[in-house]
């Protein structure tokens, strides 16, 4: 039984104590309960972050996202589900997970991740969720504010 538990609380207890650094370092974040965990018990390659309440805006839990994808930058994963109450809902395949965190600790301008948070996104069954868009980039800025609060709806604010 302690072999088991301490399995557990090495292999998938660093998210969440990292995910708890993320939201006390920065006083915006106060306004958001969100949990990290694996989904697996002696692995983590599928991490699920789920956000839990929140009492700010999109504009927050996408800066938590992006802080936690940076404490997490060095760690890879096959997958990240974008869960509600611990109840999944969208995916983020690992490798564009690593590179969110490592482009946003490299000071990438966190409009331009929210742009491009929707196309990266993917449904449980791994088809995109949002398309991605081109033309001008005044209607393509447009569209893909659209997907971003789209995304947050299917994600978390609405039931």
């Amino acid at each position: 039984m302690s072999i088991y538990l301490l399995v557990m609380v090495v292999g998938c207890g660093r998210p969440s104590g990292d995910l708890a650094a993320v939201l006390e370092a920065d006083t915006r974040n106060a306004g958001i309960r969100a949990s990290a965990s694996c989904d697996e018990v002696f692995a983590c390659n599928n991490l699920i972050f789920s956000i839990d309440e929140v009492s700010g805006s999109r504009a927050d839990v996408s800066r938590v996202l992006f802080q936690f994808a940076e404490s997490q930058a060095e760690r890879r994963y096959e997958s990240v589900f974008l869960s509600s109450k611990g109840v999944k809902k969208l995916m983020l395949p690992g490798d564009y997970f690593q590179q969110l965190g490592r482009d946003y600790k490299g000071g990438e301008n966190p409009l331009y991740l929210m742009n491009h948070l929707p196309e990266n996104t993917r449904n449980l069954d791994g088809t995109a969720a949002f398309q991605s868009w081109s033309g001008g980039w005044m209607g393509v800025a447009s569209k893909q504010m659209d997907d971003l609060t789209a995304l947050h709806d299917r994600w978390w604010a609405t039931p």
